[in-house]
């Protein structure tokens, strides 16, 4: 009866060893898991945090480029439309002139005179001289041997100093607003920033 004794002592304590080492391979898998998902945080939270520069830096060069590009497109359209001004001044001055020669009368009625209006002076005049016509529109004396725009390029001619007053005073007040522009632009940007920050 001992053999049969020492087979059942000898077979629980092979279930036992067999118990013990599952419980370590157990063990040692649940330490790998901690490990990985520790690991899988950190790698996370690398990545948000290279995510999050990198969209900082993408939104800083776009906001860059937008606004160099609404500069130069400024820039354009005054360009262009000071030369629509000046095409379209030079084409009144033909026009006027040919019907001048048709009529027989180089010089212009002072019916002619009277009847020119603001806004033909301001279609006559180069873009930057109409801001200082509306200002000195007011003295300008009408003579029967000029136009309204003549009389004003001609008193322009007699008073560059007011005019590059005028002038100085316009681009300071474009200075002003393009601070205002740039600085309410630069909030936008750093509101925008903290709204999409990841914490």
């Amino acid at each position: 009866m001992k053999p049969a004794l020492d087979k059942k002592k000898l077979r629980k304590e092979i279930e036992r060893d067999r118990r013990a080492k599952q419980r370590l391979r157990v063990a040692e898998l649940r330490a790998q898991i901690t490990l990985a998902r520790l690991a899988r945080r950190n790698r996370t939270g690398e990545i948000r945090t290279q995510c999050a520069r990198a969209r900082v830096k993408l939104r800083e060069q776009c906001a860059l480029r937008a606004a160099r590009v609404k500069v130069e497109g400024t820039e354009e359209i005054k360009r262009r439309r000071s030369e629509l001004q000046e095409e379209k001044h030079t084409e009144r001055l033909l026009r006027s002139a040919d019907r001048r020669v048709l009529k027989g009368s180089v010089r212009s009625t002072r019916s002619e005179k009277r009847q020119e209006s603001d806004d033909e002076v301001r279609q006559n005049l180069p873009a930057n001289l109409v801001p200082a016509f509306n200002r000195f529109k007011k003295h300008m004396r009408v003579s029967t041997r000029m136009s309204r725009t003549e009389a004003f390029l001609h008193w322009a001619e007699e008073n560059p100093e007011e005019i590059y007053q005028l002038q100085n005073e316009q681009a300071e007040r474009d200075i002003k607003r393009m601070v205002r522009e740039h600085n309410r632009a630069a909030r936008s940007i750093g509101r925008a920033e903290l709204a999409e920050a990841p914490f």
